[in-house]
């Protein structure tokens, strides 16, 4: 479908846009799919495909927590979008973490949330099985393009050394839509760096790979 544009009255009108427009995507029974700037859209799209699948899973690629309860004066922002998944009752499961504010840290320890962080993923050999035994049936994916390492993506607004790389992150969505039932997916935050389209090829081929590892499961 068409880009849908900004309503200009707040971030608060803006998911509740978001959310009537991706709950009649998911009432009608297709795979939901959104490409973003901002972050933020996805807790909006999560509580619509939550109005299908009441128990569900969120796996989040991402560089941070983004589990502020306000940032810069708003619930909306982008490094706040977790903390509004969390609070819609859906779990999380964070991959590639390397930022961890201070208030975050209390939050996770406050609700028993252990991050699956970049280094874990290089260091450990099970932490592929750690994310799918932590994960539910029903599987909501959400890819910051800051979770991959700036290298492989610099085109993104908060960059941080030391992500994942391409084949870490296929290889673990291959593996979450082989063994979960993917319900919807988002991938947010490329912010294109003139002269260059790095970035751009890299979202676009792993929107390509995703849709194909979901249907490889059907």
């Amino acid at each position: 479908m068409d880009a849908v544009e900004p309503d200009a009255s707040g971030p608060q009108a803006m998911h509740e846009k978001l959310f009537k427009i991706a709950k009649r995507i998911v009432r009608d029974g297709k795979f939901l799919f959104a490409l973003g700037g901002e972050h933020s859209i996805t807790s909006a799209l999560v509580r619509a495909a939550m109005t299908k699948h009441r128990k569900l899973s969120v796996l989040q690629i991402d560089a941070h927590c983004d589990l502020r309860n306000q940032y810069e004066g708003s619930p909306y922002s982008h490094a706040c979008v977790m903390r509004r998944v969390h609070d819609l009752g859906a779990s999380i499961v964070p991959v590639g973490i390397r930022n961890v504010s201070a208030e975050e840290h209390r939050f996770m320890k406050k609700i028993k949330l252990e991050p699956i962080t970049a280094v874990q993923c290089f260091s450990d050999d099970d932490w592929i099985d750690r994310v799918l035994n932590r994960l539910g049936d029903d599987v909501y994916i959400t890819i910051d393009i800051d979770g991959f390492d700036p290298a492989c993506a610099p085109g993104t607004g908060t960059p941080e050394p030391g992500g994942l790389d391409w084949y870490q992150v296929t290889g673990l969505l291959r593996l979450v839509a082989a063994e979960k039932n993917v319900v919807a997916a988002d991938i947010v935050e490329v912010t294109p760096v003139p002269g260059q389209v790095v970035t751009e090829f890299l979202a676009a081929r792993l929107v390509y790979k995703l849709m194909c590892y979901v249907q490889m499961r059907e």
